[in-house]
Order: structure tokens, then sequence, then C-alpha cells
């Protein structure tokens, strides 16, 4: 209950203006993303997003994990989105969101000496380059798959 009312509070503060510092923890968005780094997120409608963005979003309605993800695709719904999420060094893609899981758009990493905009036009290049680089990743593992089928 703590945890659901501690999203609460932040998701109430991203939308009165002000942006958050978060911790992260995990591996899934190696290289950009480490364990203990900081990201800096600001509030952002769904309809503002790009793919290639790195977006913090709830993992699911009753969970309360955060999870900040490259956006890969955005499907508009009747009266939504559907969000198609990947972290930089996995394989496959997340399972797709409703954009109601999105909390916030990452705008900032601050490394230990430093600190990486993703905002602006570097920020452009450095998602776009990132997410070419993920998507290498998926298409690289589906071609050896299916070399692997026609093989066996």
């Amino acid at each position: 209950v703590l945890k659901k009312i501690a999203i609460d509070l932040r998701k109430e503060a991203l939308e009165r203006g002000y942006s958050l510092t978060l911790p992260t923890l995990g591996m899934s968005m190696f290289p950009l993303l480490q364990s203990n780094d900081k990201i800096i997120v600001r509030d952002c409608a769904v309809e503002k997003l790009c793919c290639g963005d790195l977006m913090l979003y709830r993992s699911g309605e009753k969970d309360n994990v955060l999870i900040a993800h490259r956006l890969i695709m955005r499907l508009k719904r009747k009266d939504d989105y559907l969000l198609i999420t990947k972290g930089d060094s996995q394989i496959y893609c997340d399972r797709p969101i409703s954009s109601d899981l999105l909390i916030a758009k990452v705008v900032k990493i601050r490394k230990a000496y430093f600190e990486i905009s993703l905002e602006g036009f570097r920020g452009q290049i450095i998602n776009s380059l990132m997410l070419f680089i993920s998507l290498s990743m998926v298409f690289t593992m589906a071609r050896a798959l299916k070399a692997c089928l026609q093989d066996g």
C-alpha cells in the first residue's frame, strides 16, 4: 500500500510540473543505464512521446514496480494508446502496455561523474542511435533463430 501511495505522490508531483530524480536498478538498459545511475523524469503526454524515447511506467495495473525502458512503438486504440517498449540490452520487446501505465519521460541521466541530457538535438541523436542498436539485436536474433529452424 505504501508503494502505491509513493507512486501516486510522484505522479501528482510530475503533473504539477516538477521533475523527479530516481535511482536505477538492474541492467536491462545497459550500456546507457546501469544500477545506481539516477534518472530525471518529467511529465509527458503519451502523444508527445517519440519512438526511441525513454519512458517510465508501471509494470501493471496491480503491480507497483516502476520500469524505465525505450519506447519502440505507439499504436492508437479507441480511447488510448498501446505502448511497446524494450530494454536496450534485452533481446525481446516487453509485452505491450496501456498508456494508462505511463508515468513520465526520462529527460536526463545522471552518472557518477557526468550527466547525459536526452532532450534537444543531442538527446534525439542518442535516443535514435540506441533505438537502432536495440532493434538490431531483435532482428539479428530473429535471423539466427530462423536459420536454426531451417537447418534443424
